[in-house]
């Protein structure tokens, strides 16, 4: 038989990558690289089990290892691109060709009778012979529509010419030529990380890989090897106040082992910036909720009070940092126009204390009769009354995109976040 060593497929490596999707040889990069641990041939058992299955007999298993190019070192990475390219993607011509591999014999020059008989019986196409001379009439008219009578062996052109017309002649080339049920993709196989951490998230799987990197960047430079909570705070304090970043760490840290992986930061990231605005709230109260009971208790809500002051009030002071520079930094303008602009930072200032004493009292007013609050009430507070949850939902969004590596969506909320952090 052949299929020998020496043999390798008919289509160059070049043409079988540009057969095939981005998706479909990142997949199979992905897959060479598990199977082999970084190595540079895939083994033969490795091909035989996770390549062609286990439902493949032995020997024909061996028949398309060598025939796409293994060796007794194992099988290298273009070899088997071309191979998987060949038998998913290529043309008749070419899979008759890789046919002919299997079948000729050793110098590739012909197919001997009784070599094809023995071959057709080990695939399946002929019951075993069991020593017996009684006659096969399928082996009789595959023989004689081969071979005709009394010639023992045919060319290259011989079997083609035959085999394009009995294309259901053998297993395997009704399997390759006539009903074709080898695909390199499958809508049953399992997706991958990113694809199940994307369907679970509001990110895409471009976002999970980039925060991937930036992850493994941080853990790397951690003292403990881990997103802890001293590495978390060294990240995002300032502009996260000091007494915050318990709370954001403990927000991510969804397991409480002290330290936040990977899939926890992409969930919380996603929930602090990408959800829907009632996600978003949900997450800013599991900033204050320490003990995850989904009810702040008196100490709680004192804490996150002081919290959402301590941010609108620093808000509000680059807004006036703004209105000075515009103010005073312009020589033209007359003493007139800039006792104007002074008059209108105080009214602004006097506003924005307005909504922040109604937004207080709006939330007093809700406290239960233990000076608590549940989830459900903060949420509508925050909805009707959002002058306090507004800013820190902003400062979550600018941290999650400067400081942890998420990358903005458009060029607007580019801008929007420089020139927030600015």
């Amino acid at each position: 038989m052949g299929a020998k060593d020496s043999k390798r497929s008919c289509l160059s490596y070049e043409d079988a990558v540009k057969r095939m999707t981005d998706a479909e040889l990142k997949r199979v990069c992905e897959a060479f690289k598990r199977l082999t641990n970084g190595g540079q041939y895939l083994s033969r058992q490795a091909f035989t089990q996770n390549v062609l299955g286990d439902g493949v007999p032995v020997t024909i298993a061996d028949w398309l290892y060598a025939a796409c190019g293994g060796t007794s070192r194992g099988i290298a990475f273009r070899d088997l691109i071309c191979g998987l390219v060949l038998l998913t993607k290529g043309t008749q011509e070419e899979k008759i060709k890789f046919l002919w591999t299997l079948y000729c014999n050793e110098s590739g020059t012909q197919i001997v009778r009784s070599e094809f008989q023995s071959a057709l019986q080990i695939e399946g196409t002929l019951p075993p012979s069991e020593g017996s001379n009684k006659a096969n009439p399928s082996w009789d008219r595959t023989s004689i529509s081969l071979f005709g009578a009394g010639q023992d062996k045919v060319t290259f052109e011989e079997f083609r010419t035959w085999i394009i017309y009995n294309k259901e002649a053998t297993v395997l080339s009704k399997w390759l030529l006539s009903n074709p049920c080898v695909s390199l993709s499958s809508d049953l196989e399992t997706p991958t990380f990113y694809q199940t951490l994307s369907g679970v998230t509001h990110l895409e799987e471009q976002d999970i890989c980039e925060l991937e990197k930036c992850f493994w960047a941080l853990q790397s430079a951690s003292t403990t090897g881990h997103l802890d909570f001293n590495c978390l705070k060294s990240l995002v304090s300032p502009p996260v106040p000091l007494k915050a970043c318990k709370g954001l760490f403990l927000a991510l840290d969804v397991n409480r082992d002290d330290h936040v992986d990977l899939k926890e930061l992409c969930c919380g990231i996603s929930a602090a910036c990408r959800g829907p605005m009632v996600e978003r709230m949900k997450f800013c109260f599991k900033v204050f909720d320490m003990d995850r009971d989904c009810y702040l208790n008196t100490e709680e809500v004192q804490y996150m009070t002081q919290t959402l002051l301590f941010i609108a009030n620093e808000n509000k002071l680059s807004y006036a940092t703004q209105l000075f520079h515009e103010n005073y930094t312009q020589p033209k303008r007359d003493v007139m126009e800039n006792a104007r602009k002074e008059s209108q930072k105080s009214n602004f200032e006097t506003e924005i204390m307005k909504r922040h004493n109604k937004a207080l009292d709006s939330l007093n007013n809700r406290l239960d009769k233990n000076g608590g609050l549940t989830q459900e009430d903060f949420l509508v507070w925050s909805v009707e009354d959002n002058s306090l949850v507004t800013p820190l939902l902003e400062l979550l969004f600018q941290v999650c995109h400067v400081s942890l590596g998420l990358k903005p969506q458009c060029r607007h909320d580019e801008y929007e976040i420089v020139t927030g952090w600015l």
